[in-house]
Parts: structure tokens; C-alpha cells; sequence
């Protein structure tokens, strides 16, 4: 136990506020981590059993003005001649 290796009041008092951190900081992390999954097992049921679309937000095709180099591209246009 560390709390018995203090060789004064202000070693104990440090690990003391040291441990009590550790534990809040490891208590919240576990927290998030279990609301994340639930909230995360929450959509999947949903999708799973119909109740809800998958909502999708991908952005539509379009064709790049670049090529490779990064110049932009001179197109004809079509219907022009």
C-alpha cells in the first residue's frame, strides 16, 4: 500500500489527492465508454429490427477539375462546335 511507504504528512496527503484523482479520471472514462456502447447498441437495434434508415452522409460524385499535379483540367464543352 502506498499510503504506508509516506515518509511525512505532505507524502500522504499527496498520494492521497493522487489516488483520489486516478479514480474519478478511470470512473469518468468508464462511464463514457459505457454510454458510448449503449447509445451505439441503441442504433444497431434499431436498424436491425427496421425501426430506423441508415442515414447516410456521403456526399454526392463529382468529377474532379484537378489532375494529378493539381492543375486544373481545360475541358471542351460538349455542343459547342
Amino acid at each position: 500500500m502506498l499510503a504506508l511507504q509516506a515518509q511525512s504528512l505532505q507524502d500522504a496527503r499527496q498520494i492521497l489527492i493522487n489516488t483520489t484523482v486516478d479514480g474519478v479520471l478511470s470512473i469518468l472514462f468508464a462511464v463514457m465508454i459505457i454510454v458510448v456502447i449503449a447509445d451505439a447498441s441503441r442504433v444497431w437495434y434499431g436498424l436491425i429490427r427496421g425501426r430506423k434508415e441508415p442515414e447516410m452522409s456521403e456526399a454526392p460524385w463529382e468529377e474532379s477539375h484537378l489532375d494529378s499535379e493539381g492543375n486544373e483540367i481545360e475541358r471542351e464543352t460538349v455542343g459547342t462546335r
